[in-house]
């Protein structure tokens, strides 16, 4: 555990890329297997779920450093991060003990889970009063689930494949696989003359960065529409649907997750063996009209999606309120060979056959594509995005391979602009790490319904907020939030409601877990509008106007 905490200080302490991977690597390189495996796992964004509640940290952490609730409150007010909180107001260990990070997190953080909370205090005490202040902090990320490192994921992986002798592109391949934080996995993972033939091997996702500039200089910047496919940029989740020996649904997120959409394995075990599908997970409604002549039916609401998530069972009622398709755009194997390399403009053709074959009634869809003669007519193509339920466009270069992760200038995703309100700021709190002393996370409302129009009534919690303001307008709010606070709860502080912002998000749909009875999708400040006093805000009636363009066909959020 030691040696894990000196990484994480190493990598922590540079903002040089060389030398992120030089500590990572020289870790690798010397860890032991067992330990080098729960690295790689928390390393790579594959943590473990909070088995214990924040509420009851922090009443152990008091009682434990014999500090009354409110003095503990005030500590994590100044320090803004709970973990760095009680790993400082702790006393120094009595019963110090040198921990593996295997063990630590096999005999210390994975039984958490199945603990009664008597049994939790006792565990999570015990290691308290063994860990020097360095290692019981990582041990609160760790347990917590809000493990944050200083290094990127491919920055990781690379490193492991320096460390080992592969190629980064082999160790992302290995890594998108099943595989668990075992000493014989790892080994396995790492070694050079390993097979790559477990069936369940997905391949690294490649990721089309957005486009950003003047259409007028797209001929400059990115080329011509026709050396482009140009798809619809559907708002689902990305998935690659396996069918090999058995048949598996892989998502971005690095996650089998079959068992929530069945009949979507039923429909792959029409495809040939060794065959891999890149694509979009979507709830789709097959008789709300047509995306294209040859796609009937239009997307439903992310939101609708994400309730047939998590399911362990087969329900028919969700299932058949929820229909799903998976929406095919790539091809990346078939029979058995890894056809990435290939150009776009083959690997279409390919892919255009393989679902074809499948019939009509298949939930195993092909995205449709679309033909430009110009910038300008693609522009008409991409304004009419929302009311087919997309985000805008894709465009990928007909001649290019399928890379891995994010690299520019072959994949391009332009989206609509984003829905944007006029909302006033009625609480903060302190953001974490490097912003935990300053107030960066925003609460903004907009005024209830009232016969006296806007600007009356109430201000109602639309909406919650942390990104879009540049460092000195944050220094600037937080300035404002510390002499206008009208009350407190815990670290959020309630301020004057005088400043406006404009928010912009992707998407809106209605919510029973908000007082608004909205949810926004993706929120971000947009700019803070010094022009408008906060009576010019938006309304609840505006927002719902909104919510009624937008066409949210069946979006309540459970």
């Amino acid at each position: 555990m030691k040696r894990f905490a000196q990484l994480y200080q190493e990598v922590d302490r540079t903002t040089r890329t060389s030398e992120k991977v030089g500590a990572l690597r020289a870790y690798f390189e010397e860890a032991p297997d067992a330990d080098a495996a729960w690295a790689l796992r928390v390393l790579t964004g594959k943590r473990l779920r909070r088995a214990v509640n924040y509420r009851l940290m922090r009443t152990w952490a008091a009682e434990v450093a014999e500090l009354p609730e409110w003095l503990f409150k005030e500590c994590h007010q100044a320090v803004g991060d709970l973990s760095e909180t009680i790993s400082l107001v702790l006393p120094d260990p009595t019963h110090s003990r040198e921990f593996a990070l295997s063990e630590l997190m096999i005999e210390r953080v994975v039984p958490l889970a199945s603990l009664d909370e008597t049994e939790q205090r006792e565990l999570i005490v015990r290691t308290w009063d063994e860990l020097a202040k360095e290692q019981r902090f990582l041990f609160q990320k760790l347990m917590s689930g809000a493990f944050r490192f200083g290094a990127a994921r491919k920055l990781v992986i690379r490193a492991l494949g320096e460390a080992k002798g592969i190629d980064s592109a082999a160790m992302e391949h290995r890594l998108a696989s099943r595989w668990e934080a075992t000493a014989e996995d790892f080994a396995r993972l790492v070694n050079p003359d390993e097979a790559d033939d477990d069936p369940a091997r997905a391949y690294p996702f490649y990721l089309a960065s957005p486009l950003e500039d003047e259409i007028e200089r797209f001929g400059d910047s990115i080329g011509l529409p026709s050396e482009f496919l140009i798809e619809h940029k559907f708002d689902g989740i990305r998935a690659q649907l396996i069918r090999r020996s058995e048949t598996l649904v892989w998502s971005r997120g690095e996650e089998i997750i079959s068992q929530a959409f069945p009949e979507l394995v039923m429909d792959a075990s029409a495809i040939s063996e060794g065959t891999v599908l890149d694509g979009e997970l979507l709830a789709w409604d097959d008789g709300a009209g047509e995306v294209t002549a040859e796609c009937r039916g239009l997307p439903m609401p992310f939101s609708t999606l994400q309730r047939r998530l998590n399911r362990k069972s087969y329900q028919p009622t969700l299932f058949d309120d929820v229909p799903v398709i998976f929406m095919a755009y790539d091809l990346l194997e078939l029979g058995g060979e890894d056809i990435r390399e290939r150009a776009m403009r083959e690997r279409r053709v390919l892919l255009e056959a393989a679902v074809r074959e499948l019939g009509r009634g298949s939930r195993i869809r092909l995205s449709p594509t679309m033909s430009a003669a110009n910038w300008s007519r693609a522009a008409e193509l991409r304004a009419r995005s929302r009311e087919l339920g997309v985000e805008g466009l894709m465009l990928k270069s007909l001649s290019g391979p399928y890379r891995t992760g994010r690299v520019r200038g072959e994949w391009w995703k332009w989206k609509v602009e984003p829905y944007t309100i006029d909302v006033v700021m009625t609480a903060a709190q302190p953001g974490s790490g490097k912003r935990a002393s300053l107030y960066t996370d925003y609460t903004f409302g907009v005024w209830s319904e009232s016969e006296a129009g806007q600007g009356a009534g109430e201000l109602v919690t639309i909406a919650k907020a942390y990104s879009g303001l540049s460092n000195q307008e944050i220094k600037r709010v937080d300035a404002y939030v510390r002499k206008h606070t009208t009350g407190r709860a815990g670290p959020v502080r309630m301020v004057e409601p005088k400043l406006v912002f404009e928010l912009a998000f992707e998407g809106i749909a209605e919510s029973s877990r908000h007082a608004s009875g909205m949810a926004l999708r993706f929120p971000r400040m947009h700019r803070w509008r010094h022009d408008k006093q906060p009576k010019d805000a938006d309304t609840l009636a505006s927002v719902r106007e909104l919510l009624e363009r937008a066409n949210m066909r069946g979006s309540e959020v459970k």
